[in-house]
């Protein structure tokens, strides 16, 4: 696959931003106190988070010592200015830290307490490092051979850099460190927040599909805006249609795409789950019986 967005998009991101920082620690004065910066690629990930793993399992650096992880997979694909911001709460008051950036960024941040999540900052979450995960959300090409270069959104990529370039910074300039935090902390819009606990060997992938092409929000940016549904899938079969809004799920409201990747992982095949729909500005209660997942589709 040309995987433009998934991941030479991220891929690109991690560039600009490590020459953008030598350049500011090449022009800042000697006695300047900068943290260092690794830039790291990792292999993978697909098939198990195996390159990020792998390095917190055998660190260059000693893993006390590391502040924070970010990371930025898929972020070529920004739609009406709205990112996913996750791990805001992976350290103690990361998100008021970070707010200024957030809010000086001018997008549509849909932020994610949790510092799970199906890439690699899983790896270093689990490991008890602070993390943030920059995502500009799934689409029709997703993990398909159609992911060329020309789908991709090169200014909306380039928002989402100077924001990454900007928590760098702040990160790298702040002389106090980050304490992990439990990921239980509320969201920008006090969304509710799932029960998190970390676990290094948690890949992300959910063992049931419920087979729909997320936006990346719905009314008001709360709740998770279908942009298709897969034939043949628990989405189809529960009645769930393009243009729906999940706004609940088990009864509970569902805040965002990140929200529900992490209700997903708590089911298993032949669970029956209400969710409640916006269809039309009408909220339409449905009973989506769950199928097994398959890697590498659509959540």
């Amino acid at each position: 696959h040309p995987g433009a967005d998934d991941d030479a998009s991220g891929t690109a991101a991690v560039i600009m931003i490590s020459k953008s920082m030598a350049e500011r620690y090449a022009d800042a004065d000697d006695d300047a106190e900068l943290r260092s910066i690794l830039f790291l690629a990792f292999t993978a990930e697909e098939s198990g988070l195996i390159g990020s793993r792998y390095y917190v399992e055998h660190p260059t650096l000693p893993a006390g010592s590391i502040n924070a992880m970010i990371n930025l997979d898929m972020v070529g694909r920004l739609r009406d200015d709205t990112l996913a911001v996750g791990g805001v709460e992976s350290a103690v008051g990361m998100l008021d830290r970070i707010r200024p950036d957030l809010e000086a960024s001018g997008l549509n941040i849909v932020a994610d307490p949790d510092g799970r999540g199906p890439s690699d900052h899983a790896s270093f979450y689990g490991a008890g490092i602070p993390v943030l995960f920059f995502f500009t959300g799934t689409h029709d090409v997703y993990h398909r051979p159609g992911d060329f270069g020309w789908t991709v959104n090169p200014r909306g990529a380039a928002k989402v850099i100077d924001l990454a370039d900007a928590i760098t910074t702040r990160f790298a300039t702040d002389p106090e460190r980050l304490n992990f935090g439990d990921g239980r902390g509320a969201g920008l819009a006090e969304k509710p927040a799932r029960e998190a606990r970390p676990d290094p060997n948690d890949r992300g992938y959910a063992s049931v599909r419920l087979g729909i092409r997320p936006g990346m929000g719905g009314a008001d940016t709360f709740g998770v805006r279908v942009d298709g549904v897969s034939p043949g899938t628990s989405a189809e079969d529960g009645g769930i249609l393009k243009g729906d809004v999940i706004v609940a799920w088990g009864g509970e409201d569902l805040a965002d795409v990140m929200d529900m990747v992490t209700r997903l992982r708590e089911h298993k095949p032949g669970d029956v789950v209400p969710m409640v729909v916006l269809r039309d500005g009408v909220e339409i209660e449905l009973n989506v019986k769950m199928k097994a997942s398959e890697r590498n589709v659509e959540n």
